[in-house]
Order: structure tokens, then C-alpha cells, then sequence
């Protein structure tokens, strides 16, 4: 098996030749420290792995993997990459990039003979430490949506999806009760009506049904709640009516409203200086003129007790 091996570094690639010259079915056939100078070898010497750097000189090691994935050889190349850093986004680009194998900078000598001998056999090895970051980023994605089960999420109501999310959250039903502002019984029934529209058992299966149906990545979306709420809507989740908070409501800068005056509508004029209308008045008061009780302007509220002053008063001149 023939093996090229480039390094910017003396050191490293003496020390990388030298581990790969101990292995019985290894051939290391040239050392370079240029990635032009890599690309002149491999077609010279048509290797069958290509053990590199990342840090070369005239192109880097990443732009050496591309090239030689291009280059039309027989045998195209193989490439193992050795990295001084093991952080994502080194993997990320290195991956990106074809390479067949990544080992990081305490890489032993198995492992070496290793990651070369799966390249040569078109596989793919990485050191420890970069599948453990592998699988750690995995294990945050989110898990894939069940498709058969979304036929079952649309069946269910708002609300029930609400119930459904706040329990996958840990929540117990009291707590369901609370956040979503309604009664322990109605949260009791919800619970029954999933358990039978689902066809589950228990609490678990209903956990693991929103995790597999995609839920909870909805609830993250929407917010702590989980809730698709809008303004309008009041705290038990239903849509409030419009202007039913128009009493807390402070007053609008502009023109006086239609305000009653006397049973009549005044178009937001004040209403005109006298008595209201409806009411029966002295017509002697009305002039300015004192009444029977010598005060001025008093109203009789009786068009009774007009007609008895006014015969009183006649009877008095007669007399």
C-alpha cells in the first residue's frame, strides 16, 4: 500500500513516516511539506492514501483533500487528515471537504495504521475523540417527525394539544390546570379523551406520542408555553370579544362623544343652559317673575298646581 504524507512541520512528517514505515504492508513513498508539491507526487506516484496536515504550504490541507477528490487517478487518492484541533468546526469543513478519515494529534500508532489501512478499503475511520463529538451533536438534533402519526395530531383540538405538550413537559394536572387557567376535572377529561382518540394507556405513551409527532419542536417555536395564543385570545385560551376591555381602556385624544343630554343625543355639543325638557315649570318663573313662595325661578312640577294659582289669584280680584 502506497502512502504519501504532507506536513508544513519537519518534525510531524518524519514522525508520521516513521510510525507508517513500522507496518509491514505500508510503503511511505515520498514526505512533502507543499500542497503544490503534493498534487505534482500523486500524480507521479499514484498513492493509494494521501496522510496530510492541515496547515501546508502554498494551498492548506482542506484545498489539497478537494483537489485530489477532482483528479481523474487510478487509484483516485484516499485522504486521512491530521488535525491539531478538534473542535466542530475543523470536523465540519474537513468532512465537507471528502476526507476519508480524521485523527487528531494524540493519535497512536494503531489508530494511524488503522485510519490508513479503512481509507485504502474505501471506508471511513475517525478518531475517538471526534465520533464522540459526532455523536453529542446527533443526540441534539431533533428526533425526525413520524409521519403516519400526523393524521392523528390534526384530529385533536387546541386544546387538547395543549394539555398534550404541557404533560411531555413534566407538568402534573394541577399544574396543566393552573397554567392553562381552567379546573382539574376539565383537565381530567382532556387526558380521557387523548387516552381514547390515541389509543393510549397511560401518561408515558402520551409522552412519548408528542415527542414522535413533533410537538414539542412546535412548543419550542411557539414559546415556554407552547401555546399558539394570540393578543386577543384571554388566559384560558379563548378569543375574547372585541371591545370587551374597552373599559380599561383610557380615553382616546379628540372629539367629545356622542354624550345623552335630556334623552337626546346633543352630536357632543353641552347641552343648552335651562331646564330639561319634561319637566312642567311655572310659566310666571320662566319670565323672571317670583312664584306664590316668593322665590325666584322655583318650578312647579305639576301643570295642576299652575291652573289653582292662577284661579286663586282671579278670585282675589273679583273679590
Amino acid at each position: 500500500m502506497r502512502v504519501l504524507v504532507c506536513d508544513r512541520l519537519s518534525i510531524v512528517r518524519h514522525g508520521l513516516s516513521a510510525l507508517l514505515a513500522a507496518e509491514e504492508d505500508i510503503e511511505v513513498i515520498d514526505e512533502t511539506g507543499s500542497g503544490i508539491d503534493a498534487m505534482v507526487l500523486a500524480r507521479r506516484h499514484q498513492p493509494h492514501v494521501v496522510v496530510t496536515g492541515l496547515a501546508l504550504d502554498g494551498i492548506s490541507g482542506l484545498e489539497l483533500v478537494r483537489r485530489l477528490n477532482q483528479e481523474d487517478l487510478d487509484p483516485k487518492p484516499r485522504v486521512v487528515v491530521l488535525s491539531m484541533m478538534e473542535n466542530e468546526d475543523t470536523i465540519s469543513r474537513v468532512l465537507h471537504a471528502g476526507a476519508n478519515g480524521l485523527l487528531v494529534k494524540e493519535v497512536t500508532r494503531e489508530q494511524l495504521g488503522s485510519a490508513v489501512r479503512a481509507a485504502a478499503d474505501g471506508q471511513t475511520m475517525l478518531a475517538p475523540q471526534v465520533a464522540t463529538r459526532l455523536v453529542d451533536w446527533f443526540r441534539r438534533q431533533e428526533a425526525p417527525t413520524e409521519t403516519p402519526l400526523q393524521s392523528e395530531v390534526e384530529s385533536l383540538t387546541a386544546r387538547e394539544r395543549e394539555v398534550l405538550t404541557l404533560f411531555a413537559r413534566g407538568l402534573s394536572i394541577e399544574d396543566v390546570a393552573a397554567e392553562l387557567f381552567i379546573g382539574t376535572t376539565t383537565v381530567r377529561t382532556h387526558v380521557y379523551r387523548l387516552r381514547c382518540k390515541l389509543g393510549l394507556k397511560d401518561r408515558a405513551q402520551l409522552v412519548s406520542f408528542a415527542y414522535r409527532a413533533g410537538l414539542m419542536q412546535e412548543a419550542r417555536r411557539l414559546g415556554p408555553g407552547g401555546s399558539d395564543r394570540s393578543p386577543a385570545d384571554g388566559p384560558s385560551g379563548r378569543r375574547t370579544a372585541p371591545g370587551a376591555d374597552r373599559k380599561s381602556r383610557p380615553p382616546v385624544d379628540g372629539p367629545p362623544r356622542r354624550t345623552p343630554v335630556n334623552g337626546r343625543v346633543a352630536n357632543g355639543r353641552p347641552p343648552v343652559d335651562g331646564p330639561a325638557r319634561g319637566t312642567s315649570v311655572n310659566r310666571r318663573a320662566m319670565n323672571g317673575r317670583p312664584s306664590h313662595d316668593g322665590s325666584p325661578g322655583s318650578g312647579m312640577v305639576n301643570g295642576r298646581a299652575d291652573k289653582t294659582e292662577h284661579s286663586t289669584r282671579a278670585a282675589r280680584t273679583r273679590t
